[in-house]
């Protein structure tokens, strides 16, 4: 988590539950390119720093933003493993700012489209794999607004110690709060059917 990534964070408090019951889906990002999905192109200038939106493959800054000069080298090739996390992009301004939000995180943003048109659905996918990533797929939700997923609430044990894993693990530490209230409010629904039943 860069310094600058971590003055954007959400208070924990202001993280909304949405999406503590997500989980993965599997999806061919192989098929359908810009028919039925498209993805959010963002990456990080080498150069300079700067989140540039826009790019497909390798380009060069100063080729995708009129108002720079930057030689900066930029890479972004879009989701490589075939699953997607549903995700609403709308506390942050939009499919290019949560694409910024999580410029320097293995995932990026999708959009599905019906027959190329935009469907205002979005996800986000992992553009990098061989490990478990469910640190950093739980940051990225952090980063857009929304407690992480609980489906990715055992993340590995590096045995390291930082900003990021204390944020992380707080963040998953209220999605099981909020979840254990719900369940106690199902219980104490299903145990007020069940009472009211025998006294029929």
């Amino acid at each position: 988590m860069t310094e600058e990534n971590e003055l954007r964070l959400f208070k924990i408090e202001d993280l909304w539950a949405g999406y503590i019951d997500a989980t993965s889906h599997r999806f061919d990002w192989g098929k359908g390119y810009t028919e039925t999905w498209d993805f959010i192109g963002v990456a990080e200038c080498e150069e300079c720093g700067e989140a540039v939106a826009g790019v497909r493959g390798e380009d060069h800054h100063r080729y995708l933003e009129d108002d720079t000069d930057c030689e900066g080298y930029l890479y972004c090739e879009g989701p490589v493993m075939n699953y997607y996390y549903p995700v609403d992009v709308k506390r942050v301004g939009g499919a290019e700012e949560a694409g910024k939000k999580i410029v320097d995180l293995p995932l990026c943003v999708v959009e599905f489209l019906e027959d190329g048109y935009p469907t205002d659905d979005y996800a986000l996918a992992l553009t990098g794999g061989g490990t478990d990533l469910s640190w950093e797929i739980c940051e990225a939700y952090t980063r857009l607004g929304y407690l992480p997923p609980l489906k990715f609430a055992r993340v590995p044990n590096y045995g390291e110690l930082s900003r990021r894993t204390v944020y992380v693990s707080n963040a998953l530490l209220k999605s099981i709060k909020v979840q254990r209230a719900r369940l106690d409010r199902d219980e104490e629904y299903i145990m007020d059917l069940a009472r009211d039943a025998r006294l029929k």
